[in-house]
C-alpha cells in the first residue's frame, strides 16, 4: 500500500518553482503554517491563473484531507468501534474538502481538481484506517 502512496505524494509535492522564490521542501507542519499565515491574496471573485492538476495547492489539499481524516479516525476510535470510526472520519474529511471549495466559490470559484485531490487524501487515510484494528 505504501509503495503506491509514496510516489503519488512525491509527485504531488514536486511543485517546481514557487511563484516568488526558489523551490522549497515542505513538511506537513510547514505546509500548515504557510496555509494558515499566507492566505491566497487574489481579489474576490477572480479565478486562479491556471488550475493545474499538479499545481502547488494540490499537495496541500491531499495532505490536509488525509490529516483531518486520520486525526478524526484516531480521536473517534477512543470512543467508538472501528467501523463507526472509519465512517465518521470519512465524513469529516469529505466535509472539510467540500467546505473549503464552498469557501473558495465565494472568492475565486470552486475547483473540481481540488476536490479530486481532497478525495485522494480521504481515500488514502481510509485505506490505512481499514488496515488498523
Amino acid at each position: 500500500m505504501t509503495a503506491l502512496l509514496f510516489p503519488l505524494l512525491m509527485l504531488a509535492a514536486d511543485t517546481g518553482q514557487a511563484a516568488n522564490g526558489p523551490r522549497v521542501s515542505a513538511s506537513p507542519l510547514a505546509i500548515y503554517s504557510e496555509f494558515a499565515i499566507n492566505r491566497d491574496r487574489r481579489a474576490p471573485g477572480t479565478r486562479p491563473p491556471h488550475d493545474r492538476w499538479l499545481g502547488e495547492d494540490k499537495f496541500k489539499h491531499l495532505a490536509f484531507s488525509y490529516l483531518i481524516t486520520v486525526g478524526t479516525f484516531g480521536a473517534t476510535r477512543l470512543a467508538a468501534d472501528h467501523d463507526a470510526s472509519v465512517t465518521v472520519a470519512t465524513v469529516a474529511g469529505a466535509a472539510a474538502g467540500i467546505g473549503k471549495e464552498i469557501y473558495d466559490a465565494r472568492r475565486q470559484g470552486p475547483s473540481l481538481r481540488d476536490l479530486l485531490w481532497d478525495a485522494l487524501g480521504v481515500a488514502a487515510a481510509v485505506l490505512i484506517a481499514q488496515e488498523t484494528r
